[in-house]
């Protein structure tokens, strides 16, 4: 079993961006799918910038995740790990 490391923040959070409503959810999840489609013209490139581009994909989901509370996720993060493991994809 992959042990989980606790929940912890990579970047600085952008407040007016943290949904509040579905409305800014959807919006935000937008920003995540655009931010994907910025990694997949870097890659496709060659481009040096693409592991800039995957840390903006993780920003993007760290800001939708603000929304919840924060003592959740570490359960979230295990629960997480569990399933994907299930699913046999860690080695």
């Amino acid at each position: 079993m992959q042990v989980a490391t606790p929940w912890q923040w990579q970047f600085p959070p952008c407040s007016k961006w943290i949904p509040k409503n579905g409305r800014m959810r959807r919006d935000q999840a937008l920003k995540i799918i655009e931010e994907a489609e910025e990694v997949m013209k870097a890659q496709r490139a060659g481009d040096p910038l693409y592991a800039m581009e995957l840390m903006d994909v993780i920003h993007a989901c760290e800001t939708a995740l603000r929304e919840v509370p924060e003592d959740t996720l570490d359960s979230i993060k295990r629960a997480t790990i569990r399933k994907n493991e299930e699913r046999g994809y860690y080695e």
